[in-house]
């Protein structure tokens, strides 16, 4: 069933409001699939956290390139330290910026 009935100010102004309504009252989301055992993790997780199940994918997200992050840095000062000059150049120059510091720590401590 179609009706005849029109916002007075044409079909334009009511899509953009429609539009405005969504970009300003709710974040834009997707979907993914997952099995329904991680589902049913996802959200017992979450409800008892408190949270929505998408905020606990969000933050598990983060958590998962700030443990990258450390990773790839943990794997530089490997990279480092296989190289005996590079690592006595490093760690000369993390010597000089400890005593330009002033902040009385030892560098040994």
């Amino acid at each position: 069933m179609t009706s005849d009935w029109q916002h007075p100010l044409g079909q334009s102004h009511l899509d953009e409001r429609i539009r405005y309504v969504y970009a300003l009252g709710m974040p834009a989301t997707a979907t993914i699939r997952v099995t329904p055992e991680t589902r049913d993790r996802l959200n017992r997780i979450s409800s008892q956290r408190g949270i929505s199940a998408g905020e606990l994918v969000d933050e598990l997200a983060t958590r998962a390139e700030d443990e990258a992050l450390l990773e790839a840095a943990a794997r530089h000062y490997d990279d480092l330290r296989a190289d005996t000059e590079a690592w006595e150049s490093y760690r000369t120059e993390i010597s000089l910026w400890d005593h330009t510091t002033g902040d009385g720590i030892s560098a040994s401590a």
